[in-house]
């Protein structure tokens, strides 16, 4: 495990910041855009003891509440997210942390990419721009399952058109995210066209 870790828990309100001190463990990282800083919930020296203790999630901007979702949805018990595991504005926390984000990332056993959202705020979760026909509606265990059924094969001899081209997203605008897409074992991506995995 990182340094530090969310603690996703069962409870529906909130969250808590635990320092794992070597344990190990499975986790989910996330992949996503900041977007205006001020607006998110980070962990400081100054609030490091009342995160550690609980974090609300009507706290936390809508990318990270979704991966919380996300991550209690498949039954993995930690979430790594930046902003909240690594202590901001703090020169020795962040060099070294910071210096640990290609470990973060490549030992998770899953990354959650908010492909979509250029802002913490907008989620990982929205309406998708359909294209290539209608989505087809079925039903799994309950839930209701969308998807669309591809015109060919066109992952590996691209032809647009045809394509889920996530280079346009908002995450593919930051440097940061290329090592956060290459050293991830497992990546679901949240895109404004479709959900993709990449394992």
């Amino acid at each position: 495990l990182p340094t530090r870790v969310i603690n996703v828990g069962q409870d529906e309100s909130a969250v808590f910041l635990w320092e794992t001190e070597g344990k190990s463990g499975k986790y989910a990282a996330l992949s996503y855009c900041w977007g205006d800083s001020r607006a998110i919930l980070k962990t400081t020296r100054e609030n490091l003891g009342s995160n550690k203790a609980s974090i609300e999630l009507s706290l936390l901007p809508q990318t990270v509440r979704d991966a919380v979702e996300i991550t209690r949805r498949l039954n993995i018990p930690y979430l790594w997210v930046d902003a909240l595991c690594i202590i901001q504005r703090d020169e020795e926390d962040w060099a070294r942390e910071s210096g640990n984000m290609c470990n973060c990332y490549s030992n998770a056993y899953l990354t959650i990419s908010a492909s979509r959202s250029s802002e913490a705020s907008e989620g990982c979760f929205g309406m998708q721009n359909l294209w290539g026909g209608p989505p087809h509606e079925f039903n799994y265990m309950g839930e209701s399952v969308y998807t669309r059924v591809a015109k060919k094969n066109t992952y590996f001899h691209q032809e647009p058109e045809h394509l889920s081209d996530t280079s346009t997203e908002p995450i593919n605008s930051r440097a940061w995210t290329l090592q956060e897409t290459l050293l991830s074992n497992r990546t679901v991506f949240y895109t404004s066209k479709e959900l993709v995995w990449e394992c």
